[in-house]
């Protein structure tokens, strides 16, 4: 069973999110919390395997208790929960950086609360359950050729793991950079934009079509597909095609599309 500590300052949000949670026997709620203060008493005092955070709440928002956590010896993996607007998905990148593992967005228009309640509980089950190392099936050879492009394919946790891989990538690294991140359109933008800031990589988020550049490091735009094409040199494109295994940006695409290229 899987031990779950809600910290939300509103208490119909936490009802909610009880009564939901309280129907899937593999979940327990420990405890909950009204604020950051509270919760990060609690966090250590129960020590969950998931919190679910609200990212703004008065006394210690979000973002304040993932900086005082990392600093304490016990870490569960966080599951935000913010509202869809332009204001709240800074926040929840700037939480997704310091460490939230995923994030769900607070349901405008669902008054059955469907959307929510599979969504939630699906991110949960994905939380608790870490997914296995494929085994190689094909020999390793050390006599490959230098690659000419990279891709990359995140979800959950993978804000904060790109932000680790560009903090120490080198400034003059010159192979150009492919990256699916499952977001929509307004957190892929902002995504990008933060970890340009926080990183010594101009970062981008990818446009209908553009070139790719020895130092390019493009984010597939949430909600549409990434793939590679060669011309005179290697040009990118984005396409609205259906999604794939219900993603989109889908990262099979994106390689298989520069597989071809190779």
């Amino acid at each position: 069973m899987t031990s779950v500590l809600i910290i939300d300052d509103s208490a119909f949000t936490c009802k909610v999110l009880r009564r939901i949670i309280s129907k899937y026997s593999q979940f327990s709620i420990v405890a909950e919390a009204r604020n950051g203060y509270e919760g990060l008493k609690k966090i250590q005092e129960h020590q969950p395997e998931i919190v679910i955070l609200d990212v703004e709440m008065p006394l210690m928002t979000g973002l304040e208790l993932l900086k005082e956590v990392k600093k304490q010896q016990y870490r569960p993996r966080f599951l935000l929960f913010s509202a869809h607007t332009k204001k709240h998905a800074q926040i929840t990148i700037d939480c997704l950086l310091a460490g939230g593992s995923d994030y769900i967005c607070k349901p405008q228009f669902d008054p059955s609360l469907k959307t929510l309640h599979e969504e939630l509980i699906s991110k949960l089950t994905n939380l608790c359950s870490p997914s296995p190392i494929a085994s190689l099936s094909y020999p390793i050879t050390t006599n490959t050729l230098p690659p000419k492009l990279i891709c990359i394919a995140t979800s959950t946790g993978g804000p904060d793991t790109l932000k680790n891989l560009f903090s120490n990538l080198k400034p003059n690294f010159s192979i150009p950079i492919l990256i699916v991140q499952h977001m929509p359109p307004i957190f892929t933008s902002l995504l990008s934009q933060t970890l340009s800031r926080q990183t010594n990589h101009t970062i981008i988020e990818a446009k209908d079509q553009g070139k790719i550049c020895t130092n390019s490091i493009i984010i597939a735009k949430g909600g549409t597909h990434l793939i590679v094409k060669q011309q005179q040199q290697y040009v990118y494109q984005s396409v609205e095609t259906p999604p794939v295994h219900g993603l989109r940006p889908a990262a099979d695409l994106l390689f298989s599309s520069a597989a071809t290229c190779a």
